[in-house]
């Protein structure tokens, strides 16, 4: 299943893509400089993607407190102060794909609201207290382990992430696929996105041994890039990988050597409600042995 239908006006339709490597709260105390926005234009039909428009480029990595809120426009601004009048183009479509679970667990939730006697799962994977049916479909794939949304150190980001969704929502953006389709052309969404997909698989050291380089992106991915980031930058480096991911969902298999991206399977009613992780990458399943972090 595909991200959406194409109407003729997406294909010539400039696209912004919107990256956010999103973090946790971190109020008060020492500054946790962990968050970071990218954006970058694309044209469709070419195979380049623009991140030297005014209101384009990649962010340093701050702290919500010093960026002031959780607004759309707060968040985008910390690129550029052009970045809002970027994105509010009637005439660009504008993906904004997060780094953070948008969405958590059925079984987590229902337990919330009334706790029974959960039995014992009978496998990792299988803890459906813990993970969504988009996370057991990338469990499938070796190497690769994404957090539990609900159990994990990344459920205060899904609280930091949702909040703002709240807000791109209320800016008139719709996020995919709880939203379901457009009834129009969809020039204004929001996805959830995972980077470690789009990186080089890599063996964790173990111990005694010294710590392995970050993950760098595939290389398809990586030549997308801009030319001044590596992986060493973290924050910054996913939130421009997330911008790719972003332009790759929006192409819809027309981006030259990208394939469609990856949805929900056919009647996967659990996705309307705890959300799904979009991807449109080569080489998914070369070498993974050990996972990208």
């Amino acid at each position: 299943m595909t991200n959406q239908s194409e109407p003729a006006v997406l294909d010539v339709c400039p696209v912004v893509g919107v990256g956010w490597d999103a973090a946790g709260w971190a109020v008060g105390g020492q500054p946790n400089r962990n968050q970071a926005i990218a954006i970058a234009r694309w044209m469709p039909g070419t195979r380049h993607l623009d991140w030297t428009t005014p209101g384009c480029g990649v962010s340093k990595a701050f702290c919500l407190a010093e960026a002031g809120g959780l607004e759309p426009e707060v968040l985008v601004a910390q690129v550029h102060p052009a970045s809002w009048g970027l994105i509010s183009d009637p005439l660009v479509r504008v993906v904004v794909a997060i780094d953070a679970p948008l969405g958590f667990p059925e079984a987590f939730v229902d337990f919330v609201r009334c706790p029974w006697a959960f039995e014992l799962p009978p496998s990792h994977a299988e803890n459906r207290l813990a993970f969504r049916e988009t996370e057991r479909h990338i469990l499938t794939r070796p190497g690769v382990k994404p957090f539990s949304p609900s159990l994990d150190s990344v459920t205060h980001v899904t609280t930091v992430a949702l909040s703002s969704v709240a807000r791109w929502r209320d800016a008139g953006y719709r996020l995919m696929p709880q939203d379901g389709p457009a009834d129009k052309e969809p020039l204004r969404e929001v996805i959830e996105v995972y980077p470690a997909l789009a990186k080089v698989p890599r063996r964790r050291a173990r111990k005694g041994e010294p710590k392995a380089p970050r993950a760098a992106a595939l290389p398809e991915v990586a030549s997308l890039l801009r030319d001044d980031l590596s992986p060493e930058d973290d924050h910054r480096y996913d939130a421009a990988v997330c911008t790719v991911m972003a332009i790759l969902y929006a192409a819809a298999g027309s981006f030259p050597g990208f394939p469609a991206p990856e949805g929900p399977p056919e009647g996967c009613a659990a996705a309307l409600t705890e959300g799904w992780i979009y991807y449109a990458l080569p080489s998914l399943d070369a070498g993974r042995d050990s996972g990208a972090s």
